[in-house]
């Protein structure tokens, strides 16, 4: 199984094991540096989920960058499908100064 398709199958599989746990989804967003710029990972996601009524809009999957929250599912879409861009350094060095920043200095 190469790497993507293995990704793929894995994302597929928690998807529907979090879906059946929760009773459905609403919607499903991509982010951080693989969700925000993989257009072929999403795309392929989104495929491997159409039967939960997943439809990507694969000119908007592709205009989506990363730099700005994207729609990228298509009108008959049963799921939102969106591209949200994230700061992952800035969100690891908040988080990784709050112990000093509240005085609990180890």
């Amino acid at each position: 199984m190469s790497g993507l398709v293995g990704c793929v199958a894995i994302l597929q599989w928690t998807t529907r094991r979090e879906t059946s746990c929760l009773g459905g989804i609403d919607l499903i967003a991509f982010t951080g540096g693989i969700g925000e710029h993989d257009t072929k990972l999403l795309s392929d996601v989104c495929h491997a989920l159409g039967d939960l009524g997943v439809r990507v809009n694969t000119v908007a999957n592709d205009a989506a960058g990363g730099s700005a929250t994207a729609s990228i599912h298509s009108p008959d879409s049963k799921r939102d499908v969106w591209v949200v861009p994230t700061d992952e350094g800035r969100v690891a060095a908040r988080e990784a100064s709050m112990p000093t920043t509240a005085g609990l200095n180890p």
